[in-house]
This record gives C-alpha cells, structure tokens and sequence, in this order.
C-alpha cells in the first residue's frame, strides 16, 4: 500500500508552503515514500496540488532520479490529468 501525504499538505493559508518543507524532509530522508508523496498530484484539491508540486520540485533538485519513472505518467497526456496545472509545470524538470 502507497502511503498518501493528503493530510500533511491540507489547511493554512492557499498561498502558504504548509509543512511542505516537512515533507521534503521526509521524502528525501526515506526514498521509498515518493510515491506516496507523488500520488497526491491525483487529488482533486488544488491548494494539495500546488504544494506537492512546489515540494516536488524542491525533491527534484537534489535527488531527480526520485522523479524520472514519474515523467511519463506526467507527460503522456496532461490534459487526462485531474493536476493539469500541477504537471504542466512539472514536465520541464526532465529536461536537463
């Protein structure tokens, strides 16, 4: 079972960072809970989206190879994606 992050990046402020910064720790500390931190891009929340996308982000430059098998799943057809806006974003940290 994938663990889920929803509840870490819920509450505050749209416009706050939330615990984002937390879960950057976390994920860069323990590897293995990526893909629970990277499935929130599903929930249909916005403010959810637009924090694990920042948090990602953040993830990606230290350790992008937590990222890449994401970049298909992302790039395959965004306009699918329940995170449009989230993974628009999100396509250009595969290209270095």
């Amino acid at each position: 079972m994938v663990e889920r992050f929803e509840a870490t990046f819920t509450g505050g402020h749209p416009n706050s960072l939330g615990r984002m910064i937390e879960m950057v720790d976390t994920v860069l500390a323990d590897p293995g809970r990526f893909d629970g931190f990277f499935a929130c891009y599903s929930n249909a929340d916005e403010g959810i989206r637009l924090r694990v996308t920042n948090a990602t982000a953040r993830v990606e430059k230290q350790r992008h190879d937590l990222l890449v098998p994401h970049l298909n799943r992302l790039a395959d057809d965004p306009r699918k994606s329940v995170a449009n806006r989230a993974s628009k974003g999100l396509i250009t940290f595969g290209k270095r």
